[in-house]
């Protein structure tokens, strides 16, 4: 039929080659496995980021006011809940949300004396007071009842 080491050398390049491809077919079997999983972990951290961010912006929508200086135009401050501090971020205006988020955590909802700042290593942080405020009662203005001099003598 033919020479046995012809044959030996075939059978043994027969299954070298079915080797490889079992190990190929396994190895792109993990490889898809593995991008599956990275791919729903990936989703369950973009949906919680998200959340965090829903939370985030609840939470600033607490903070009614808040001024540069120590007093909000319109408002009066009722209590001095405590300083906060907010560090790290890369823009200010993330720096302030977050300062917002942790006043209104707190019991706050204004923040006075507010200040940014950017760090030499290019991060922001603000900072200020958080306080709880109300608004200023105006009294309406008081009507008007014309003097003597104002009222003309109709003739």
């Amino acid at each position: 039929m033919g020479d046995p080491f012809v044959i030996a050398v075939a059978v043994g390049a027969a299954i070298v080659i079915l080797l490889t491809l079992a190990g190929r077919a396994r190895g792109s079997w993990r490889q898809r496995a593995y991008f599956a999983q990275r791919g729903r972990e990936l989703r369950q951290r973009r949906a919680l980021l998200e959340e965090h961010e829903r939370d985030l912006e609840r939470l600033c929508g607490r903070i009614i006011a808040t001024s540069s200086t120590q007093a909000a135009p319109g408002f009066e401050v009722t209590r001095q809940i405590e300083a906060v501090f907010s560090d790290g971020h890369t823009t200010p205006a993330r720096a302030v949300e977050m300062l917002k988020a942790v006043a209104a955590q707190k019991g706050a909802n204004a923040i006075l004396n507010l200040t940014t700042d950017r760090q030499l290593s290019g991060k922001c942080q603000a900072r200020g007071d958080a306080v709880q405020v109300r608004p200023l009662q105006i009294a309406p203005p008081a009507a008007i009842e014309p003097s003597p001099d104002d009222v003309t003598e109709e003739s």
